[in-house]
């Protein structure tokens, strides 16, 4: 039990050490999501010059009508590994995504969860020293798990689906600031 407990302190002394070495940090907002109604901010820190740790955030809390609604919060925390140096130039990386959802706009309302595995890939454009233009594209393979209603209010309970998907999962234009 004490050789569990040493091995433990060394990994966090490790990992904090890891961490405090970060040349910066980053947050940044994606104007897609923006789009489409979601508030969404990612928090981002280098932990080395070619690695760097990432931490997306996303909520729709709206009803727009009895019928219509799109209420969903999504955490999508993953890695980076850069090509030239962190935050510049052309990047690879792998996610894990948890989302809550509570959607209706068509005839149906789906209230459930999706969790998943992902990759990605894009492109940072530094612009200034402080200020930088990104895209990224990303998909992966998703277990979801969700109640499909009638779309009206107080709506008829018709299944419970649960499956696993192969979707896009991240298509991003995003301002990013450096700390």
């Amino acid at each position: 039990m004490n050789k569990l407990k040493i091995l433990c302190t060394i990994l966090a002394f490790g990992l904090l050490s890891a961490m405090c070495r970060a040349q910066s940090f980053t947050i940044a907002s994606s104007l897609t999501t923006s789009a489409f109604g979601a508030l969404n901010i990612e928090a981002s820190g280098a932990i080395s010059g070619k690695v760097s740790l990432h931490l997306p955030l996303m909520w729709a809390p709206f009803r727009f009508k009895e019928n219509i609604k799109l209420k969903i919060f999504a955490l999508q925390p993953g890695a980076r590994w850069w090509f030239w140096h962190v935050y510049s130039g052309f990047f690879a990386g792998t996610y894990a995504t948890y989302a809550r959802f509570n959607a209706g706009i068509y005839s149906f309302r789906h209230d459930g969860y999706a969790t998943g595995i992902s990759v990605c890939t894009g492109y940072t454009r530094m612009l200034t020293r402080r200020w930088n233009i990104e895209i990224e594209l990303g998909g992966g393979l998703f277990y979801t798990n969700y109640d499909l209603f009638v779309n009206e209010l107080c709506g008829e309970y018709l299944n419970t689906i649960s499956a696993v998907r192969l979707a896009p999962s991240k298509a991003n234009i995003s301002f990013v600031y450096i700390l």
